[in-house]
């Protein structure tokens, strides 16, 4: 990728915009967009409303790989300003009421993290492990466990910064002897780590 072709996309994107506004974006559009990213590598996009900033956001995503994550900071660093507009090289954190479905055997089942409870080990560099206690209901869902855990954490904190600073996503039934009394409900996990 270089710098020719990142010129192409934002030039691509200035010009057409008002068509990828995220209230009314079509399937021409999408399938453009899709296209016009694959030309720069292996990502994927999320295009939304940011009610933080009072902006729409375009998000180039590394999909959850941390080596293409400074490629994805590279196609942002020559990004235009916009009016109205913000830019992210990752999925940033939801606004959400985490709630999410994952299709599993061609059917969708849902995702409560309401209902979980974490414990948080943080690191002198800054990285963090964290053990997640999710309900005995989810045994038929184990070998998800690792996408559960990083849909949720992902949407709670980022994307970027979960590739960056979370070493370790751990869902359990039940928390070890070390881990009793120090649980915090999942909602609290984007307080206690980035405010």
């Amino acid at each position: 990728m270089g710098i020719k072709e990142l010129n192409n996309f934002w030039k691509w994107v200035s010009v057409n915009i008002n068509n990828l506004n995220p209230s009314n974006i079509n399937d021409e559009y999408i399938g453009a967009l899709d296209d016009k990213i694959k030309e720069l590598g292996d990502f994927s996009w999320e295009i939304g409303y940011d009610n933080i900033k009072s902006k729409n956001f375009l998000a180039i995503s590394p999909e959850g790989d941390i080596d293409l994550l400074e490629d994805s900071k590279s196609i942002l660093n020559e990004s235009p300003i916009i009016a109205g507009w913000v830019f992210y090289s990752a999925r940033p954190p939801k606004q959400w009421n985490l709630v999410f479905e994952l299709i599993i055997n061609d059917k969708p089942v849902s995702f409560n993290a309401k209902e979980w409870q974490y414990v948080l080990y943080r690191y002198d560099n800054n990285v963090y492990d964290i053990v997640v206690k999710v309900p005995t209901a989810y045994k038929p869902y184990e070998e998800y466990f690792d996408n559960i855990g990083f849909i949720a954490t992902e949407g709670e904190l980022g994307e970027a910064f979960v590739l960056e600073y979370i070493n370790v996503i751990d869902l359990v039934y039940e928390f070890n002897e070390r881990e009793q009394g120090k649980a915090k409900d999942f909602i609290y996990l984007k307080t206690e780590i980035l405010l």
